[in-house]
């Protein structure tokens, strides 16, 4: 699996449990695995859920667990885990850093919308983020400005005025 275009079908849900199991076993310095237990608290839910969404991505080849014991993602796991996990990064650094959306919101919406986005999409986005942190600090400053709000919390349209989304 070259590249997040190649992963397998994943719900938002089955999304989360591979980017939680890559957190956890991140900060497991001896190797030891990943606790169900300590998913179940990552993701504040219940261990049947946990259980039951652990089988499912075992099934898919993407997490090694043996009768109860420790999780580990599987290479294929691995890789995609870590594919998820920069296309969060990457959602959360556009909220935060070019439009301005606090951390903390970034974060919480970064969680939505990341689950929305094609592989294509995100290898898009990377791209776009890696030529905004190689332009000049006071065009990156304009362009967030342009991104505050007004105060008026009103949308506008753009583009025509006929308002069918054509830009052109």
């Amino acid at each position: 699996m070259d590249s997040i275009n190649e992963q397998p079908e994943l719900s938002a849900a089955q999304q989360d449990y591979l980017e939680a199991v890559y957190a956890l076993a991140l900060a497991d310095e001896a190797g030891e695995g990943v606790r169900v237990t300590d998913i179940a608290a990552k993701l504040a839910t219940k261990l049947p859920t946990v259980s039951r969404t652990l089988t499912r991505l075992r099934s898919m080849g993407l997490v090694i667990q043996e009768d109860r014991g420790p999780v580990f993602l599987s290479e294929i796991g691995q890789s995609l885990a870590q594919q998820l996990a920069h296309r969060h990064d990457d959602v959360v650094f556009l909220l935060a850093e070019v439009l301005g959306v606090p951390r903390e919101k970034a974060e919480s919406e970064a969680c939505v919308m990341e689950h929305g986005l094609s592989g294509e999409t995100s290898e898009r986005l990377h791209h776009w983020l890696e030529a905004w942190q190689k332009i000049d600090d006071a065009t990156r400053r304009r362009l967030r400005e342009a991104a505050e709000l007004n105060g008026s919390g009103a949308f506008t349209l753009l583009g025509d005025a006929s308002g069918s989304g054509d830009r052109a």
